[in-house]
């Protein structure tokens, strides 16, 4: 998964799932400051160099 431990999962096509996970953020203070601190590492990996870099080298592999 993109986000790895940084998001709560949940089978879409399932509405307790959804609700349980959503419930979970309600209530767990702890869970909530986890995610944050590992959404901000995730989201300082997704800057325009890395996207630029990372676009650079998949033409290069595709133009050989």
């Amino acid at each position: 998964w993109q986000y790895g431990d940084a998001a709560v999962y949940f089978d879409p096509t399932d509405i307790g799932s959804m609700a349980s996970s959503i419930e979970k953020l309600c209530i767990d203070e702890d869970l909530r400051r986890a995610l944050r601190r590992k959404g901000l590492a995730v989201a300082a990996r997704h800057t325009p160099a890395a996207f630029s870099s990372r676009l650079g080298e998949i033409i290069r592999a595709i133009s050989l």
